[in-house]
């Protein structure tokens, strides 16, 4: 055995009582000694601690593409005559049911009127983009059917099935014999025929 000195002895027997008991002990909080001094064992663990990993961030989910709907909107509701039920004329042939309608009434040549007709279909929904051409049949007085002349006119959509027109149509020393209105919608005609007896005063 190296015969060391006294001061030596007692610095190496401290140095592994110190040794020892750093490796019996829970573990301890070590300082780290550098060229600025000691630093503590928890800043020393602070400042050497490895920053731990980070996940990015998920993406955010694309919302998914709306679910198309019926952009057909609610039914149309028929627009109505303006003038009294009571000087109103209506038929129906097939799947067109059509209702006229004079201001003033009854319906005269020569004078200026408001014609207006509206037109329905059999689902209830009015007919908007048909051709409306009404007709004014008149003769002289007393000589009803032998030398009658057609006046014509066509009126026009204003939307929801209503076709109207402000006119003067014929003459005014004809007398009225009869009202008609043809229709034509796509490959579809319709002609309808108001007698004027059928348009009595209300």
């Amino acid at each position: 055995m190296i015969d060391l000195p006294e001061r030596k002895r007692k610095w190496l027997a401290n140095l592994l009582l110190s040794v020892s008991l750093v490796s019996c002990s829970p573990a301890a909080p070590v300082s780290v000694t550098t060229t600025a001094g000691v630093i503590p064992a928890a800043t020393a663990s602070a400042q050497t601690a490895v920053p731990a990993m980070t996940r990015p961030a998920p993406s955010p989910t694309t919302p998914a593409e709306p679910t198309a709907t019926d952009s057909t909107g609610p039914p149309v509701t028929p627009a109505r005559p303006t003038c009294e039920a009571a000087r109103q004329w209506s038929q129906t042939q097939g799947d067109l049911t059509l209702t006229v309608c004079f201001e003033p009434y009854p319906p005269q040549l020569g004078i200026l009127t408001v014609y207006e007709a509206v037109l329905v279909g059999s689902d209830g929904q009015p007919i908007s983009d048909a051709t409306v051409k009404l007709t004014m049949v008149g003769g002289m007085a007393g000589m009803a059917g032998e030398h009658d002349e057609d006046f014509s006119e066509t009126l026009e959509s204003q939307g929801a099935g209503l076709y109207t027109a402000q006119l003067r149509v014929g003459p005014s020393d004809l007398v009225l014999t009869e009202v008609r209105v043809e229709i034509r919608h796509g490959r579809q005609l319709w002609t309808f025929s108001v007698p004027a007896d059928d348009l009595p005063s209300p």
